[in-house]
């Protein structure tokens, strides 16, 4: 038989308020850039308007076809998940176009700056303790973390964090 898929986005807690939340993290790695001091910028514009058209990209999330080699790229654009091309050659993506509109309301940047790693790793190491029951409760969790990041912040800078936070929205 064949198996039955679902899709759902990741459980949620009930806020103070009563509503449900639920946040996903987002990953947007596939990134490009022309350097500033490029020989030939306008060439280098002319390939990536290519590769990142609506059309191209479409068969990238769609390979490996005949005419492209299997890339591993997800869809990430409402016109992939909605193309007709797209869902006819990847039917099971059907039920996943409503998960995928969530995510995009809901979603959260997966960090990239320096130190990410230890951000993150500290949220984790503070969350579980709260929820093992380490930590006594949500706010002493939420303060020692707060005095992490503080500490992780002022490792690699204020201002230098700041800038890179900033410079990932491009």
């Amino acid at each position: 038989p064949e198996p039955e898929l679902g899709v759902a986005l990741p459980p949620g807690v009930i806020g103070p308020d009563g509503k449900l939340y639920q946040y996903t993290m987002i990953d947007a790695a596939w990134v490009a850039g022309i350097a500033k001091n490029s020989a030939n910028p306008e060439a280098a514009w002319a390939v990536l308007s290519f590769l990142c058209s609506p059309e191209h990209d479409l068969e990238r999330v769609m390979a490996p076809t005949d005419y492209m080699p299997d890339t591993g790229h997800d869809p990430y654009r409402y016109s992939h998940i909605y193309s007709p091309r797209f869902l006819a050659l990847k039917p099971h993506f059907k039920i996943m176009t409503h998960a995928y509109e969530e995510a995009a309301v809901h979603g959260f940047p997966l960090l990239k700056i320096p130190g990410a790693y230890e951000y993150l790793e500290k949220l984790a190491t503070y969350v579980h303790g709260y929820l093992s029951g380490e930590i006594p409760d949500a706010k002493t969790a939420l303060d020692d973390l707060a005095a992490e990041w503080e500490s992780i912040t002022e490792e690699f800078g204020r201002e230098s964090q700041r800038e890179a936070y900033l410079g990932m929205w491009g």
